[in-house]
C-alpha cells in the first residue's frame, strides 16, 4: 500500500490507518475547531452535556472531507483490491492518558460496503470523540478537547478479523 501524510498500513495484516495528520487536517478544513469550542464553552455554562455532544457529532457527519484527504484514503481502500468487499472501520484513540474508564466510547462499524459509505464511517469515527461519555472523561480530567487525536482503523471483515481483535498503533504523525 503506498503511505502518505493521511494513511499508513496496518502492521502484519490488509488494512490501513488514518494517521492524526488525517484527522487534524478535516478539523481544519471544516473549521471545526471554534464550533467545537463553542459548544464545549455552552457545556461549561450549563448546556445539555446530550445536546452539545450530539451537536459536535452531527457538524462532523455533515461536514466535507478536503479532496486529497478523500483521495489518500479511497485511494487506499482500493489498493486493498477488494472492490465491493466489506469492512470493519473503527476509531483508534492515540490518548496514552486513557485508563479503564474509556474503553469502548468510540465508534466501530462492521459490514461497511463501498466507497461513499467509508466515507462516512471514518467521519463518524471521528465525531465519536464527542461521545457524552468522551466528553465527561475529558472534562473531569482537564484534558483540552482540541488536542485530543483520533485516528480511524480500516480493513477488510474476514473471519480472522471478525472473531479476533486487532490492535493498531495509530501514533504515527
Amino acid at each position: 500500500m503506498t503511505e502518505n501524510l493521511y494513511v499508513v498500513s496496518c502492521a502484519g495484516h490488509p488494512g490501513f490507518v488514518t494517521t492524526p495528520a488525517a484527522y487534524r487536517e478535516f478539523l481544519q478544513a471544516a473549521r471545526l475547531r471554534p464550533l467545537i469550542a463553542t459548544q464545549l464553552r455552552r457545556l461549561r455554562e450549563g448546556a445539555d452535556l446530550v445536546a452539545v455532544g450530539a451537536f459536535i457529532r452531527t457538524a462532523y457527519f455533515d461536514a466535507e472531507l478536503p479532496p486529497e484527504l478523500t483521495e489518500s484514503l479511497l485511494g487506499a481502500y482500493r489498493q486493498l483490491g477488494r472492490a465491493g468487499a466489506e469492512l470493519v472501520v473503527g476509531a483508534v484513540t492515540t490518548d496514552d492518558q486513557l485508563d479503564e474508564f474509556l474503553t469502548g466510547p468510540h465508534e466501530i462499524f462492521v459490514g461497511v460496503t463501498g466507497e461513499q459509505a467509508l466515507l462516512a464511517a471514518v467521519k463518524r469515527c471521528w465525531g465519536s470523540l464527542f461521545t457524552d461519555r468522551a466528553i465527561v472523561y475529558r472534562e473531569v480530567r482537564d484534558i483540552d478537547h482540541l488536542t485530543a487525536d483520533i485516528a480511524v482503523q480500516v480493513e477488510p471483515m474476514t473471519a480472522w478479523s471478525a472473531t479476533r481483535p486487532v490492535l493498531a498503533d495509530a501514533s504515527a504523525s
